[in-house]
């Protein structure tokens, strides 16, 4: 609190607060988004009797109920009557009390107003609240209580009293009520007209409370922010730097509640013996989950897995090139040397093996087309024996490492990032060894195009559920999977050694050792989604509306489809290191450069960074995808 504020409320008698906005916040962009939460909660528990359209009809219910009375302040109860000939089949009182419900959910106690009012109590001021607002007073009162405002002399309340601050009436009504001078009194508020300028009319002390609404958040207006009533209007409250921190409070945090929360309604369903989280894009997941519901702590374990660390001890079972293209998901075009990589051949340790194409392995080829690809077959041939020797040696390497971790007879839960389906799968080829073991997997999504059946089951994401959302994500995949990332190195294979496993080295840790300005980034992600747990989780249990998929991703696709440029800077630098090293969305030279964007692994935000148009760069480089589709085809 300002030391000018301090000495305006030593120099007065009686302290007058205004109430919402100064000493209570609501969780909502505008005091009029109450009613799309309204709305949201009454129709998810009354699906035989929807209220559609409400937040406009209940704005006009207001306007006619103020046209219609003589007095300057209408009542709660006013408006709801000029709401029954809209929804004549509802219980209007119920829908009313609803209303009230969700208007003391969505309220909290103001930072400043707080203070201010802490200070007059302590400096033995006279305490009134002075408010223009259409609900009774024990509903203002209760509200009051609610935020920790207990202790006061009096409410003035224009619902109560038919007087207004708006009208300056109500200023009249206290003067004389209070008994003191105009200029003994202090009113606080945040409304220049209805407080401050009316007020000073009457000769009433003023200061002014600036309302904070965080217009610098991660999304603009989109199709994915159309209903995202409950996380706009919370972060819309929140003080947040555009930095890492708060991508990962804004973006993925509210993108693990949602999962999290789909994810234990199964767990509650099907009681499994144990809840294993796969490293290492499960690590944040499995944290979330741990903070959220304690309870499962018990059950969760944390293991080792990758989608080369238990595909490749498979690939002996079934030893040809067709089963190799059905098991791993190749991109389309990949270097013959990575596909040997992927498919359990260390280069470098087979360098003698592999002299006589030295030449081609850097050549890249269809890997869609494998199996009639003569370049590709040539090389196999030489290595196949190798491939599927070393397959069956991981093999049970992989097989002791799960023996520790599940027993036969079990039910267990299977939870990673996702896609295709090829991890679960070759997880269940080794483990079907150790018993009758009942295998369930849940993602954040699905590759619509797999048959997951019961076993695999999307969240985002899957056959025959929100199938578009997997087409979209495709633009970004990349930078989705950048909030995953941990502090360790993903598993390489399963060994023979102590710990049962080797890891790949840690790509953002240098050669001297030191870790990389990405590391910085990464933990303030994890961090950030961690706090907005525990900021959001008794918010959402007090505003009792479900969570659906849009709540949860909608932050996260508005990032990747349509950012806000100081965004694609953000992450644009963001580095993967593969052979080389490439970059989410930065050009060399700080200008656009076609093999860059090609190269780039967020294409959308490489376009929003070097082309300084205002243009809609998803749906052009959506368009230019499909072309490129419909000429692969001829």
């Amino acid at each position: 609190m300002d030391l000018y504020l301090k000495k305006k409320i030593d120099e007065a008698d009686v302290v007058s607060f205004d109430i919402f906005d100064t000493l209570v916040e609501r969780y909502v962009n505008e005091p009029t988004d109450v009613f799309d939460l309204v709305e949201l909660s009454w129709n998810q528990n009354n699906p035989t009797s929807q209220i559609n359209n409400f937040k406009e009809k209940r704005i006009i219910a207001e306007k006619m109920s103020r046209k219609q009375t003589n007095l300057e302040e209408v009542t709660l109860v006013e408006i709801y009557s000029n709401l029954f000939k809209e929804y004549p089949n509802i219980k209007i009182d119920n829908l009313r009390s609803e209303e009230i419900r969700i208007e003391k959910a969505v309220c909290k106690d103001k930072d400043i107003g707080k203070e201010a009012y802490e200070y007059s109590l302590a400096k033995g001021k006279r305490i009134v609240f002075t408010s223009d607002m259409y609900l009774d007073k024990k509903d203002i009162v209760a509200i009051l209580h609610q935020c920790g405002y207990c202790k006061y002399e009096n409410l003035f309340l224009s619902s109560d009293l038919k007087k207004r601050k708006k009208t300056g009436s109500l200023y009249i009504h206290i003067i004389k009520e209070l008994n003191v001078y105009p200029n003994n009194i202090l009113h606080i508020g945040d409304n220049i007209n209805y407080d401050i300028n009316n007020a000073n009319k009457y000769g009433i002390n003023t200061y002014l409370i600036n309302n904070f609404l965080n217009e610098n958040c991660f999304w603009k207006n989109n199709q994915f922010q159309k209903n995202n009533h409950i996380i706009r209007g919370f972060i819309s409250r929140k003080k947040l730097q555009n930095d890492f921190y708060a991508a990962g409070y804004e973006i993925l945090g509210p993108l693990l509640f949602g999962f999290t929360e789909w994810l234990h309604g199964y767990i509650k369903k099907y009681d499994p013996d144990k809840i294993i989280f796969l490293a290492r894009d499960g690590d944040i997941i499995k944290q979330f989950y741990e903070n959220r519901y304690r309870r499962d702590k018990a059950k969760i374990v944390y293991a080792y897995a990758s989608r080369r660390g238990l595909i490749v001890p498979t690939l002996w079972k079934n030893p040809n090139i067709k089963n190799i293209q059905e098991s791993i998901h190749f991109n389309d075009h990949i270097r013959i040397l990575d596909v040997l990589e992927r498919i359990g051949i260390d280069v470098a340790d087979n360098e003698t093996m592999l002299l006589k194409h030295k030449e081609k392995l850097d050549i890249y080829i269809d890997a869609l087309n494998l199996e009639s690809n003569k370049l590709f077959n040539e090389i196999f041939d030489d290595v196949r024996e190798k491939i599927f020797q070393n397959s069956k040696k991981e093999y049970v390497c992989a097989l002791n490492y799960w023996k520790n971790i599940i027993s036969n007879g079990e039910n267990i839960f299977v939870i990673d990032i996702g896609w295709n389906g090829n991890l679960q799968r070759a997880l269940h080829r080794i483990i079907d060894d150790i018993g009758d073991i009942n295998i369930k997997g849940f993602y954040l999504g699905i590759n619509p195009k797999v048959n997951n059946g019961e076993e695999m089951k999307g969240y985002m994401f899957s056959k025959n559920r929100f199938e578009k959302n997997y087409y979209s994500l495709n633009h970004f995949m990349p930078l989705f999977e950048t909030f995953f990332m941990n502090m360790s190195g993903s598993l390489y294979k399963y060994d023979d050694s102590g710990q049962g496993y080797r890891l790949y080295d840690y790509e953002y840790i240098n050669k001297s050792g030191m870790l990389i300005e990405e590391i910085s980034a990464i933990n303030k992600i994890r961090l950030g989604s961690l706090d907005f747990l525990e900021d959001f989780m008794s918010y959402y249990q007090k505003l009792g509306i479900e969570f659906t998929v849009n709540d949860a991703i909608s932050n996260m696709f508005s990032l990747g489809l349509y950012p806000k440029f100081y965004a694609t800077k953000l992450f644009g630098n963001f580095r993967f290191f593969n052979s080389s090293v490439e970059y989410l969305a930065c050009s060399k030279d700080n200008k656009f450069n076609i093999n860059d964007f090609l190269k780039s692994h967020w294409k959308i935000g490489y376009a929003k960074r070097y082309i300084h148009l205002n243009l809609n760069y998803y749906r052009i480089i959506n368009l230019l995808k499909t072309i490129k589709n419909y000429r692969r085809k001829f």
